[in-house]
Parts: C-alpha cells; sequence; structure tokens
C-alpha cells in the first residue's frame, strides 16, 4: 500500500502572507511591496481590496466588474452599467467593421478591374504573337 503524504501550509520558497478578500474568502499571497512617492513603501495588494483580518461585513461580489459591493442594488446598477457599456462599444464596433468592409470592396473591385485589364492586354498580345 502505497501512503499519500499531504504537505499543508508554506513549506518553503517566498512567504506568503494572509489576506482577506471583502466576501470573507481568504487569500494568501506574496506581498507586492511598492515604493511610494515620498520613499516608503506599501502593499499594493490593499489596492485590491483585500483586507489585513477577516471582514465584519461580508460584502457581494459583483460577477459584473468582479469588485465588491454593499447591496444586491449596487450590483443590478453595476451590471446595467457595464450592459449599456458593452452595447456601446459593440456599436462602435460594428461601425468600424462595415466601414473596412467597405474599403475592401472597393480595394477588391480596383484589383478586379485591373486584372480584367492585364486579362484584355495578355489577350492583344497573344494575338499579336499568332499573326
Amino acid at each position: 500500500m502505497v501512503e499519500t503524504l499531504i504537505i499543508e501550509g508554506s513549506i518553503g520558497g517566498i512567504p506568503r502572507k494572509k489576506y482577506w478578500r471583502p466576501d470573507g474568502q481568504e487569500v494568501q499571497s506574496i506581498p507586492a511591496m511598492r515604493l511610494t512617492s515620498k520613499g516608503d513603501s506599501r502593499d499594493a495588494n490593499y489596492d485590491n481590496g483585500w483586507l489585513d483580518s477577516p471582514p465584519t461585513e461580508l460584502k457581494i461580489t459583483c460577477p459584473h466588474c468582479h469588485y465588491w459591493h454593499d447591496t444586491q442594488k449596487e450590483v443590478d446598477e453595476c451590471g446595467v452599467k457595464i450592459k449599456a457599456r458593452q452595447a456601446k462599444f459593440d456599436r462602435l464596433a460594428r461601425k468600424q467593421v462595415k466601414g473596412e468592409v467597405k474599403q475592401k470592396d472597393k480595394e477588391i473591385d480596383t484589383l478586379r478591374s485591373e486584372l480584367s485589364e492585364l486579362k484584355d492586354m495578355v489577350a492583344q498580345l497573344l494575338k499579336k504573337g499568332e499573326q
């Protein structure tokens, strides 16, 4: 019988620090130390909204922006804003693609006309060669 060795906790390497997300989930991560303009250092993981200790009031994780909101109403409003922004960019992308397609159609038409001219020239040269 083979025994399975289960290792829990730190097993070496870069030391990790324990953080908590506002929704109560525990995260172990390497402190991301950054220098400030004043010459001090700070942990940039706090910019993600992570906390030093477990939160007393849990926040709702937003499925739209992947951050946290205090109420379900804020989550719903965030979803509406993001869907509106996405619709706006979809319209802009469709307009841009439509313009690119028109440009490509013009280029293709130009190439077709040039190709037909070349075919006519080749046909004329072949007729002169036969005479």
